[in-house]
């Protein structure tokens, strides 16, 4: 900014000098450039002419000694200055340029003597590390030992313990599941006696429903119903197979597939398609169709639309492709039925995905949910292309296991019975409880020794506790039975020395008191009658 103190030559100063005048911006100090090489030295009358400027700011500034109007120097003269300004700068940055390569010089030495000192400490660290990873290995290796040694001694006692008392159950183990059989027949012969029975109940429910929804005539044959539905069917061809019946309880998917496919197989109409529909309903799909508006019960689209969003798909897309990420396989459950599982899972899930897509997806949450890991791994190191290449990889891998490995059978623990004092034939319910022994060698892949001998120290314990309850139960009845031979021998021995009976005593009146007569004969009752 200019000032009184540091005026701006007009006919001298640059493009930046001229700028920093009040109210002379870029645009006005370049038109006075402009002016000033066009005539020389200017002056103050000059200025004033200057379109682009006011010619009322300059009286103000001239007088404020602002600006002034010196002889303008030529330019060999401002050159010559301006050589003589470098060559003093340049010799300044030259000086600098020496002190600055001087402090780097020095820096470079103090670099690499600390570097000196890094590689040095270095190799203090390395060889101090592997003297360390050493012992620590050392260390590790005998305490492995000590501990294997102290696994093997452990799980051979614990075996061999085991061993005896599993020889010991399996007496009793073998009598109670006969008494399971039993039981399990006569349930069986219950079960399906009531399943006849409930059988027949529905058969009498769904008629009268079906008569109640539609008149008779309808969905049968009969010779006063010359065009009725029946007819129809048999005017054309082989009459349709019998359809499927829907309760509710069911998929939806499956049903309603088969019948477009047959409804479409003998050309069905709309009405006929409607009336077949409500033949197939039953239980929860029939009262749900009962409860519908008429406009719903008089058309087939809006009915199956209706039974769709009932008994449809439970779950969203996005919610079955997160339970397919955790799906696993049931400790019953086949193969294939798991491969089928998992497939209908993908299609619910992946309902626009290309097949190939969803095959892939499928047979990777096949292989991941399959509890048995080792078939799992030989099947997809197979690279199978198709859900159904995998689950035969997976049933070969089984089966080859089976064959080389043997079946191990779960070994059996304990057998309760829980069953009320009163039994009958129809109150005979007899609760069964079953705990399968802890697999050693399966645990082996899971967990840890620590938790392995723990497991193996319950279960010795669980087994002397059983032990001893069953000695308790045996030293009772030992003791009853004691208890009733000491008494039927006590019974015999009074038979045995007890004196002989004396003679029987003669037959006594017991109004008179006198013997030789009975009440009725009593000859005093019988003359107190006379008198």
């Amino acid at each position: 900014m200019a000032s009184s103190s540091n005026p701006v030559d007009i006919n001298n100063a640059n493009l930046a000098e001229l700028k920093s005048i009040p109210n002379i911006g870029e645009k006005r100090a370049g038109a006075i450039v402009k002016l000033r090489d066009e005539r020389g030295s200017l002056s103050l009358e000059d200025l004033k002419t200057m379109s682009t400027v006011p010619n009322t700011i300059w009286d103000p500034l001239v007088s404020e000694g602002v600006i002034v109007f010196r002889e303008r120097v030529k330019q060999q003269e401002k050159t010559q200055l301006n050589v003589e300004d470098l060559s003093s700068q340049v010799s300044k940055l030259q000086a600098e340029i020496l002190r600055q390569a001087k402090d780097i010089e020095r820096r470079d030495i103090q670099i690499a003597q600390s570097e000196k000192d890094i590689t040095a400490r270095q190799k203090q660290l390395d060889s101090l590390e592997k003297t360390l990873t050493l012992e620590h290995e050392e260390r590790l290796n005998k305490l492995q030992q000590k501990f294997q040694t102290e696994l093997e001694n452990t799980k051979s006692h614990y075996e061999k313990t085991i061993s005896k008392t599993m020889t010991v159950k399996d007496d009793e183990l073998a009598l109670m599941k006969q008494r399971l059989v039993d039981q399990d027949s006569k349930w069986i012969n219950k079960m399906q006696q009531l399943e006849n029975k409930l059988k027949q109940l529905e058969d009498e429910k769904i008629n009268r429903e079906v008569d109640k929804l539609a008149p008779h005539g309808v969905y049968w044959k009969s010779s006063t119903n010359p065009t009725g539905f029946a007819d129809t069917l048999q005017s054309k061809g082989p009459s349709p197979p019998k359809m499927s019946t829907f309760d509710g309880k069911n998929d939806w998917k499956p049903f309603f597939t088969q019948f477009n496919h047959i409804s479409s197989r003998y050309k069905w109409s709309e009405e006929q398609k409607l009336d077949k529909l409500i033949e197939c309903l039953r239980d929860k799909a029939l009262k749900y169709f009962s409860s519908r508006p008429i406009s719903d019960q008089k058309s087939f689209k809006k009915l199956s639309a209706k039974l769709d969003e009932r008994f449809g798909k439970k779950d969203l897309p996005h919610i079955i492709r997160r339970q397919l990420q955790d799906v696993k396989q049931g400790s019953e459950e086949t193969v294939e039925e798991f491969a089928d599982k998992v497939l209908e899972m993908t299609t619910d899930g992946y309902p626009d995905t290309p097949e190939d897509c969803r095959q892939t997806v499928a047979i990777d949450a096949f292989l991941r949910g399959c509890y048995n890991k080792q078939a799992a791994l030989i099947a997809m190191d197979k690279n199978p292309l198709t859900l159904d290449m995998a689950t035969q990889y997976m049933k070969t891998a089984v089966t080859n296991q089976k064959l080389i490995l043997g079946v191990r059978k779960s070994e059996t623990r304990r057998v309760k019975f829980e069953s009320s004092e009163s039994e009958s034939e129809d109150d005979d319910e007899n609760i069964s409880k079953i705990r399968a022994v802890y697999d050693t060698k399966q645990a082996s892949n899971h967990f840890t020794d620590q938790t392995r001998l723990s497991k193996l120290e319950s279960r010795v314990k669980r087994i002397e506790e059983d032990n001893r309850e069953m000695k308790n139960n045996i030293h009772d009845i030992l003791q009853i039975l004691r208890t009733n031979r000491s008494r039927s021998n006590s019974r015999e021995n009074t038979r045995m020395f007890r004196s002989p009976s004396s003679s029987p005593r003669k037959q006594a009146c017991f109004k008179c008191d006198q013997e030789g007569h009975f009440a009725r004969e009593c000859p005093i009752s019988k003359s107190s009658s006379t008198q």
